[in-house]
């Protein structure tokens, strides 16, 4: 089992997805909530805010980083058969400018949480997460 962590980003009245390269193997153009896997030794919290600043180079506070009801999901990648337990945590407060790295994100959604429910083009394993973030905001 991969275990993966991922930021449900929220500014203002937005939710922040970041759209995966068309360069990448595994759902290439699609969003996500950004985030990646936990290295041996790390914490959620402390993975996920690696991960922010690797990808985002924002720096994120272990103490902003949120937990909420039902943020944890495990599915299968359809191509490898390998086993994905993703955890979002919710992340209202960072430092630094949202900056892309184009080797991992191609673009930036900023969707309005209303809008969340109906927005299309997201991977199915964070697509599972709307309802629990809706109840949640």
């Amino acid at each position: 089992m991969i275990r993966v962590v991922g930021a449900v980003l929220v500014k203002a009245n937005h939710i922040i997805l970041a759209q995966r390269a068309s360069t990448l193997k595994n759902f290439p153009n699609l969003f996500e909530f950004p985030g990646g896997k936990i290295e041996k030794g790390e914490t959620p919290k402390q993975a996920l805010s690696r991960e922010l600043f690797e990808e985002l180079k924002i720096k994120v506070d272990i103490g902003d980083i949120k937990e909420f009801e039902n943020n944890s999901h495990s599915h299968t990648i359809e191509k490898s058969g390998k086993i994905i337990h993703l955890t979002l945590f919710m992340v209202k407060k960072w430092e630094g400018k949202l900056i892309i790295d184009p080797s991992i994100h191609n673009d930036l959604a900023y969707i309005e949480k209303k809008n969340l429910t109906s927005f299309k083009g997201m991977i199915p394993g964070d697509s599972v997460f709307i309802n629990a973030i809706n109840n949640t905001l």
